[in-house]
């Protein structure tokens, strides 16, 4: 398995025990390291840890990969804890849950609990810069406002950008706006009528995903119109 040099460029919060870390490139193949929204890597940290974390940003966006992660077990603990300056190493990037190549010609759905969003911010910021115009809509599920990455971003980008929608069922203390209990297929239905002819991404943990598969039996989504990938 190829592999590529970066030094941690910054590691910043995000949402409460979420931190996203940037990278810089520290080899001739870093600086042209390639993914498509989406996808994952391979991270070997200095203490010789791997451990597999989703790529957070679009290519376009010309910061190079960035990583957000929920710190929670051993290998996100030490992630975050390095220093600016430290040397990582990541794979090439892997993984099936992208965008089809024909993707300006479809509607989208992206589908999201917890640090599962990670891949679908990717997706959304990729979608929106290569195809603008294409309609695309987030429905996510989060602990608390708190606990939300990227809950600025988005708000910014539903406001700016009338072919991106959102709405997110948050648990705990919701601000104004957000949905109220549990997602089901009812209220996925109600909220994105036309799911049945659009692309649908998701990903989250494995009672989520397990749930996100029924719904899409239930709506009628074709299954080679499903891309899903399970956290944890």
């Amino acid at each position: 398995m190829a592999s590529h040099a970066f030094r941690i460029r910054s590691i910043t919060p995000e949402a409460e025990n979420v931190r996203t870390v940037m990278l810089t490139p520290a080899d001739a193949g870093a600086e042209t390291y390639a993914w498509k929204a989406g996808q994952f890597a391979i991270v070997t940290l200095p203490n010789g840890l791997e451990r597999p974390w989703t790529i957070a940003t679009s290519s376009l966006m010309g910061t190079g990969p960035t990583f957000t992660v929920k710190v929670v077990g051993e290998g996100t603990k030490a992630l975050t804890s390095l220093q600016p300056g430290t040397l990582i190493r990541l794979s090439d990037a892997m993984g099936a849950l992208t965008l089809p190549e024909d993707a300006a010609l479809h509607k989208h759905l992206f589908l999201a609990s917890g640090i599962g969003i990670t891949p679908m911010v990717a997706m959304i910021r990729d979608l929106l810069m290569r195809h603008p115009g294409t309609p695309a809509t987030l429905v996510c599920c989060m602990e608390s406002e708190a606990a939300f990455p990227f809950r600025e971003h988005f708000d910014m980008l539903a406001a700016t950008r009338p072919e991106f929608t959102y709405r997110a069922f948050v648990k705990c203390d919701p601000c104004e706006g957000r949905e109220c209990g549990r997602l089901d297929a009812e209220r996925l239905l109600a909220l994105v009528p036309d799911i049945a002819e659009r692309r649908v991404y998701a990903c989250g943990s494995g009672g989520f995903m397990r749930a996100a598969s029924c719904w899409m039996q239930v709506l009628g989504v074709p299954p080679n119109h499903f891309l899903s990938e399970a956290f944890g």
